[in-house]
Parts: C-alpha cells; structure tokens; sequence
C-alpha cells in the first residue's frame, strides 16, 4: 500500500532529472529562472537551456552560466519557434524524467524533490503539482483545486483541474521516447497542449501535489505569445491553430490506442476543448470570414469525434453554448471567492 504522505528522504542520485527552458529573448528573467533551479533542494539535475535564436543578451548571459554551473546545457539554434526550442531540448535530454520551465518563470527550491519523490515512490506516470499564477494586479492564484494524491487511473477530473501547459509536472522519458511525443512545430499557438495532451492520454497512473511548486508570471513578458493572442496581434493561422490543437490529438489518440472505452473517455474531453478553443480563437477574430472558417473546420471535426460522445453528453455540453459556457464560470469563480 502506497503510503498518503511521502517521507523527508530525498531522492537517490541516480533518479536525474532534465529540466528544459525554451529561451527567446528573455534577457530580463534568466536570473530569476536559474536562481530558482541553482537553489533546488535536490542537487542532481541537468538544466538543458535552447536559445531559439535571441536577438538580445540572452545568449551572453546563457554562457556565462554555463560556464560557472556544469549542470547548466546550452543549446544555440536558430529561431524557429517554442515548439523546436522545445523538442531540441527533448532530443538533447537523456535523464529517466523531464520537467519544463519558462525562461520568464521559476520554481519553488523543494520542486524538484518533491515532484522526484512522488514519482520514484508511487511509479507513477505523471507528476502534477499546482501553480502560483502572478496576475497583472500582482494577485496570485493557483490552479490544482486542491485536488491532491495518489489517482490509480488518470480520472478526468484530474485532467480537467491542472494546468494544460507543460509546466509543473513531471514526464517519463521512457513515455515520451515510446510513441515519440514532440511538440507540432507548425503551430505558433497551443503545441504545447497537443503534446501534453497526448502525453496525458498514454498515462495509466498520476499523482497531484496541491500545493503550488511553480511560479506563473502572466504578468511578466507583455511579448509572450499568449498576450500577444488577447491582444490580436497573432496572425490567422495561429488562431486556427489554436483552435485545432484538440482536433490534432485527436488524431493522435485514434491512430496509437487500440482500446475504444480509452478512445472514448478521452475525446468527450478532447471534444469539450475543441469547442472551448475555436470559441477563444473566434472571439479574438475581428473578421468575420475568419471566424466563419474556424467554425467551417469545427463542423468537420465535431462530425468525427461525436461519433464517439453519448448523445447527452453532445446535448448538454457547455462549451457549445458560449454565453451558458460564459454565465456558468462566472458563477464558479464567484463562488471560489466566497
């Protein structure tokens, strides 16, 4: 039996884990970021740095480190977009586990010792933990809802209430290598949730720590792709792309499960976000033969997926309904707030 609290021993040395940082232009939060990893609790880590082609002192600053720290790669490419910086990082990396960072983020001393420990004494597939998300008011919230243990299946529930990015959690190299699990380089936007999605759907057991282990600075890079997105400044095909990340996994799913009751638990969830995402990406669209054509695909995917969703499910599904969809969050964060 699985013990409910985990002990205060750290990790064995050889349970390494690689940590990767896409880096574009983040000349301004490296020191924030690597302090986080050089005051970890657990010392055995490998810090595999890409910069994706930086136009300012990033690189200068990168080397610098590197050549202080052994534990700190530097990987120098091209640009060509977070998800390559990203997959280089994962072709680069050769440790039993892998977690994410942002160059813009940073992570509490104790992370990596706990998401290590979780996962060596429970074997699970993934390790999720909660975020600290610092708002533009400087507020700060997190995002695991208190949803904490040991999950014997990945339950939906779990999936529902983390963080989609690929931050704050822990991966099996061994996973990743098996179905060959990398980031869609041709989407500017939400390539992280293709792969993190689909990483979720191989999983058979995770584990959730609730309390927050990473540090989310929304607030802090007013160029980060996802500001850029709220504020319109993305071309269409990033707003398409956005909106087919749950249609692509999809494809992923059907084309590597053999077993339909995993197909079919896992679209009804793929088809919430499919609606969720083309109703985002619409309403960041000002023209309107633009939205007319994201809605024309969704029409095409709904019509495969749904052959997987129970008619209820299809009927009573908030997200298509966007102005329900809308009401009933705003019910749910009011309520969170008394």
């Amino acid at each position: 039996m699985l013990p409910s609290a985990f002990s205060s021993n750290k990790p064995s040395t050889d349970a390494t884990v690689s940590v990767i940082i896409p880096v574009y232009n983040n000349e301004a939060y490296l020191d924030r970021c690597i302090s986080s990893l050089q005051a970890q609790t657990f010392k055995n880590w490998t810090a595999i740095f890409v910069n994706d082609g930086s136009k300012d002192n990033s690189q200068t600053i990168l080397e610098k480190y590197a050549a202080e720290d052994s534990r700190i790669q530097l990987i120098n490419k091209p640009n060509g977009g977070a998800a390559s910086a990203r997959n280089a990082g994962l072709d680069a990396a050769c440790t039993e586990y892998i977690t994410m960072v942002d160059a813009d983020d940073a992570i509490t001393p104790d992370a990596l010792e706990r998401l290590l420990t979780a996962a060596t004494e429970t074997k699970c597939d993934i390790v999720v933990a909660a975020c600290a998300v610092y708002g533009s008011n400087g507020s700060v919230s997190g995002d695991c809802r208190n949803i904490s243990g040991f999950m014997p299946a990945v339950p939906r529930a779990l999936f529902r209430n983390v963080y989609r990015g690929p931050v704050a959690k822990l991966y099996r190299r061994d996973i990743i290598e098996r179905y060959h699990l990398r980031m869609p380089e041709d989407m500017t936007l939400a390539e992280d949730y293709v792969f993190v999605t689909s990483y979720w759907t191989r999983c058979k057991t995770a584990y959730a720590i609730s309390e927050p282990l990473y540090h989310y600075y929304y607030s802090g890079n007013e160029n980060s792709l996802v500001h850029r997105f709220c504020r319109r400044e993305l071309p269409f095909e990033a707003y398409r792309l956005n909106a087919e990340a749950a249609w692509h996994t999809f494809r992923f799913l059907t084309a590597n499960e053999k077993d339909k009751n995993v197909i079919s638990a896992w679209t009804y969830e793929l088809y919430r976000d499919l609606w969720k995402m083309s109703n985002n990406s619409c309403r960041y669209l000002c023209k309107e033969h633009e939205r007319a054509q994201i809605r024309k695909e969704r029409q095409s995917h709904d019509k495969e997926m749904r052959k997987y969703v129970s008619f209820f499910s299809y009927i009573f599904m908030p997200h298509r309904h966007p102005k329900l969809a809308s009401l009933l969050m705003q019910i749910k964060h009011a309520l969170k707030r008394r």
